[in-house]
């Protein structure tokens, strides 16, 4: 009988030493990320195979630009720009599922999600949020940073197992972007869908 309360004790301490683990983690990429005002980077995203130029400001403003779209927030709108349609798309960032915000990821759905610390490496940490409800669109989102705690890669899965992986390379911290970088205007003759 003693043993098997010893043993219950036993996983239970190192269940929570596991999850403040976790906690920790978390709070240390939280901070690294509040400690910078802006960085650029090189990224890739896998599912559709794009690459291209990721750019970030706080409060939450943010550009991605591929050979074939610009994405363009300033943090309250965003303008989505498909180069090959000449057409632009602009609406209220709360409104649209092409926004991909960081502030969201690392602030906001931890506090809906269990979180995990998945293998770890002493160049790489890895934390696994697992949403307590259906309300946030995927089914696991997995935060990858290096040894410096700096985002190297976020990937998502959803209930049908597919996944998307947004991972940033070459990064430069407190960048100085001139003031409309997170601005857009429409190029000459583009069609213009306001969805505000």
């Amino acid at each position: 009988m003693i043993t098997k309360i010893l043993l219950s004790l036993t996983i239970f301490l190192h269940s929570f030493s596991y999850q403040q683990n976790a906690d920790e983690i978390l709070k240390i990429i939280q901070n690294k990320f509040e400690s910078i005002k802006s960085f650029s980077a090189d990224f890739i995203e896998s599912t559709s195979g794009a690459e291209g130029d990721f750019s970030f400001q706080k409060e939450n403003r943010f550009k991605i630009k591929t050979s074939k779209q610009e994405i363009t927030s300033n943090g309250s709108i965003i303008w989505n720009y498909d180069k090959k349609l000449n057409r632009v798309v602009i609406n209220n960032i709360d409104n649209e599922p092409s926004g991909f915000s960081l502030q969201q990821y690392l602030f906001e759905y931890p506090e809906e999600c269990d979180i995990n610390v998945l293998d770890s490496k002493p160049d790489e940490k890895i934390l696994e949020l697992i949403p307590r409800t259906d309300e946030l669109g995927f089914s696991s989102a997995k935060i990858f940073v290096d040894e410096n705690y700096m985002l190297k890669k976020i990937e998502l899965n959803n209930d049908l197992q597919s996944g998307i992986k947004f991972e940033f390379k070459n990064v430069n911290t407190d960048v100085n972007f001139t003031d409309n970088h997170f601005e857009f205007n429409p190029p000459k003759g583009s069609r213009i869908i306001d969805l505000r």
